[in-house]
């Protein structure tokens, strides 16, 4: 499959996402169910990491769509999605934050995997701070 979840961390609390390749949307529906099953398999906070540079955008079907579909079936602990990307996608992930910004809140863009784990440490950080 050209979409593959797994944990990024012994503790189980980053969800890395790979796409690879030309994927489709249902592919992208059964990586998102599939991503949620492991979120819920936790009991504390769950960041994702979406490593999109490899992968190839299907051209039919709403991006803006079917990613606000996945976004309303997140698991209830789901901190941030982090979105490595090409600047295509980063340009979606602005449109789509300011489309919604309930779920454009927690949705961000990274050029490399330590921006990426930059931007979760710093969110985390403040969640600590907070409480």
């Amino acid at each position: 499959m050209p979409i593959t979840n797994y944990w990024l961390d012994a503790e189980h609390t980053i969800i890395k996402v790979d796409y690879e390749g030309r994927w489709t949307w249902d592919e992208f529906f059964v990586s998102a169910d599939n991503g949620r099953d492991l979120a819920k398999s936790v009991d504390h906070r769950i960041d994702y990491i979406l490593d999109m540079r490899n992968g190839i955008i299907p051209r039919s079907g709403s991006t803006l769509t079917n990613s606000r579909t996945v976004m309303a079936r997140r698991a209830s602990n789901t901190g941030l999605f982090v979105i490595l990307t090409t600047p295509f996608v980063k340009t979606m992930l602005n449109v789509f934050k300011n489309f919604d910004r309930e779920n454009g809140a927690i949705m961000f863009a990274a050029a490399t995997p330590e921006e990426a784990q930059a931007l979760i440490d710093k969110s985390r950080q403040k969640e600590k701070a907070s409480v």
